[in-house]
């Protein structure tokens, strides 16, 4: 089982590419615009899988979507590290260039806050004023916040192409899917981003 597990899970990291992760060190842009960002269509891959799943799950076909659910949890470790380690890298980067405009220590201002939909330099400058533990606690608040309306919005479609969910659906994607989410990114990528960014600058 564990030789049947480790083959599987060589061949596919062999199949995805190496993801050259720039060094903080190298102008910005560089390597990030080219060879940095190809795991993007697998990052689509996987999120096509999980929307397939869930689809399957919503035509009463558990064998095919449990099939596809195990897939698409094998791919989506295969490449996490790659993409984990590419995305610390980019935070470094905005936060040693916004450490050396002197923009840590400016007014957090309308620009700033835009930033926090669009990329982390907000998260960088919240996390050097107020620490990385409120900026978490921010982070979770906003995205419960944003997460049940872009959810609801879903389901409205979904009920107006006459494909309503269950209610345990409903419930699981109001409040169950948010929290397991923003638990786990928070977690697993958004503290050790910020983490590294500010032991960086």
């Amino acid at each position: 089982m564990k030789d049947n597990r480790g083959r599987t899970l060589n061949w596919i990291r062999g199949w995805c590419p190496k993801v050259s992760v720039p060094s903080a060190s190298q102008p910005s842009g560089v390597g990030a615009n080219q060879k940095g960002e190809r795991f993007y269509p697998y990052l689509a891959i996987f999120l096509l899988l999980w929307f397939i799943t869930g689809v399957l799950n919503y035509l009463k076909q558990p064998v095919l979507a449990i099939v596809l659910l195990a897939l698409a949890t094998v791919f989506g470790f295969a490449f996490m590290p790659r993409v984990m380690r590419f995305a610390i890298r980019k935070t470094v980067r905005q936060a040693q260039e916004m450490a050396k405009k002197s923009d840590l220590s400016s007014p957090f201002g309308g620009r700033d806050f835009l930033s926090l939909f669009f990329s982390n330099k907000g998260w960088i400058k919240l996390a050097y004023s107020f620490g990385i533990r409120k900026t978490m606690l921010i982070y979770f608040l906003l995205g419960m916040a944003l997460l049940p309306v872009l959810d609801y919005i879903a389901m409205s479609v979904l009920d107006y192409l006459n494909l309503s969910l269950s209610l345990f659906h409903q419930v699981w994607l109001l409040v169950g899917y948010p929290i397991c989410f923003q638990v786990f990114y928070i977690l697993f990528f958004f503290r050790r981003q910020i983490s590294k960014a500010l032991k960086e600058i």
